[in-house]
């Protein structure tokens, strides 16, 4: 019997699992490989490698999920149809109480695999962006994409997947984007979920920049939608970036890819962790970024953070990463933000201003990333009050630097607030060469660990355009609050 409330979740429901630290759903890419060409897939590049997941770290996420209370497993890719061993994952997905949800192009969804997807009562969302066979084409790479799509809609049907267990997914973009209300309709017709989202600028879609539609032009689609939705007795305010629906997804759910990196979703794509290596529980219990995410009604920054609408919405954290290299930032893509484009700040940013030092004290220039590794730069000038008679940094100010990076990544991280602090402790320190005056540091920090104000920080030091470490180590520190 299919329950529709394994999939869907209700506000309280996404409250309740986020303070208890709990998943409702986890995102998992078995493979990248991938049938189709879409000029908007976030995947990237499709000439390098393509990762598949061991069949034992598949097994391992999957528990992992159950252990965590997930309702259901979200399959992704690439495309689910070409990994061997879909169906004995989903049984294992069922076997322990879970639903499976997968996206599909749905071009290899023969009678077969339809059958399948019915019996183990899956909710399945087929590639739909057009009804319009050359629109269609064009955004998948493949002339019979839209007899393709409707036939396995067709297929999923005959099979007995009824309603609630048949979707169709679109990204809105230049291509389609007069055609979507007429698509909207079309589905609401045949009783088929319609899954409709707006487009994050990451991956393929950075080589097809013409894709992209402004924001007012989104808000008038998006408003025309929720007008023939509510003909069919569904009424929702539209807001970023899925239209219809809110998306939480960050804070209670996350992605494993098929490499086995655990992050926030497959916009967010600061790697939290290697499930490979560390238990999914713990990767997300330690992560600054989904503290900060769980905690975005006083962490997200700009416009967004006064914005009417910023106690149930928090715009698109994807587009916000992918624009900004900020997690936090203000949603650029966001319609409410036309006009206040100035007040969202994009990495890198001047990292002088975001520390209580004073030249010539501070060594620190900008900081170049945020997330669950920070990046900052840092210039020895010929003023740094470290060096010696040779233009070499004393060894024993490195921390001091470091030091200076991670106040300006905690600083950015929390809006600009500078905070006072100390170093009250260095570990496993290695140096592998001299720092000269001229030199341009990259300075990598990664909190592990944090408690009432106390933080370790472990870092790696490099020269900018160059692989190999110049000094590591851990550094423990105070943050006083101002």
């Amino acid at each position: 019997m299919f329950d529709s409330a394994i999939f869907d979740f209700t506000d309280a429901e996404i409250r309740e699992a986020a303070a208890a630290n709990r998943l409702l759903s986890i995102e998992i890419e078995f493979n990248r490989l991938c049938n189709y060409r879409c000029p908007y897939c976030y995947a990237g590049d499709p000439e390098t490698e393509l990762p598949e997941m061991s069949s034992e770290l598949a097994d391992s996420v999957i528990r992992q999920a159950a252990e965590l209370g997930a309702r259901k497993v979200v399959i992704l890719g690439g495309e689910p149809l070409l990994y061997p061993e879909l169906e004995r994952k989903i049984e294992l997905v069922n076997s322990l109480g879970m639903g499976a949800e997968i996206f599909t192009n749905g071009a290899l969804l023969d009678e077969a695999a339809a059958r399948m997807f019915a019996a183990h009562n899956c909710r399945v969302v087929v590639k739909l962006n057009s009804l319009d066979p050359a629109v269609q084409a064009r955004m998948t790479g493949e002339p019979e994409a839209l007899e393709l799509a409707q036939r396995a809609l067709r297929l999923l049907r005959e099979a007995g997947c009824g309603a609630g267990r048949v979707a169709a997914s679109s990204v809105i973009c230049s291509e389609n984007v007069d055609g979507m209300p007429a698509l909207w309709r079309y589905l609401r017709e045949r009783e088929i979920l319609p899954y409709f989202e707006m487009m994050t600028p990451q991956g393929r879609m950075l080589e097809n920049r013409h894709l992209m539609v402004e924001p007012a032009r989104l808000r008038q689609v998006f408003e025309e939608i929720a007008a023939i939705d509510a003909q069919f007795g569904f009424c929702w305010e539209p807001q970023p970036p899925l239209v219809g629906g809110k998306c939480f997804r960050h804070i209670y759910s996350c992605l494993v890819n098929a490499s086995g990196d655990v992050m926030p979703c497959v916009g967010v794509t600061t790697k939290l962790g290697s499930a490979a290596e560390r238990p999914v529980r713990d990767i997300l219990f330690d992560s600054s970024v989904i503290r900060d995410l769980k905690n975005y009604r006083k962490m997200i920054k700009g416009p967004c953070r006064t914005c009417r609408k910023a106690q149930e919405c928090y715009g698109c954290r994807g587009a916000a990463y992918q624009m900004t290299g900020d997690y936090l930032a203000s949603d650029p893509l966001c319609w409410h933000n036309i006009g206040r484009e100035s007040e969202i700040a994009v990495l890198p940013c001047d990292a002088r201003s975001l520390v209580p030092h004073k030249p010539p004290m501070v060594m620190v220039d900008e900081v170049l990333s945020s997330g669950q590794t920070s990046e900052v730069l840092a210039v020895i000038r010929p003023d740094n009050r470290f060096l010696d008679g040779g233009g070499v940094l004393d060894r024993a100010a490195l921390p001091e630097l470091v030091s200076q990076a991670g106040a300006a990544a905690d600083a950015f991280r929390n809006d600009g607030a500078v905070k006072p602090g100390m170093l009250v402790g260095c570990r496993k320190i290695e140096y592998f060469r001299d720092i000269r005056v001229g030199d341009r540091l990259v300075v990598s920090l990664e909190e592990t660990a944090a408690l009432d104000g106390w933080h370790i920080v472990a870092f790696n030091v490099v020269k900018e355009g160059e692989p190999d470490t110049v000094a590591s180590g851990e550094l423990k520190l105070c943050v006083l609050e101002s």
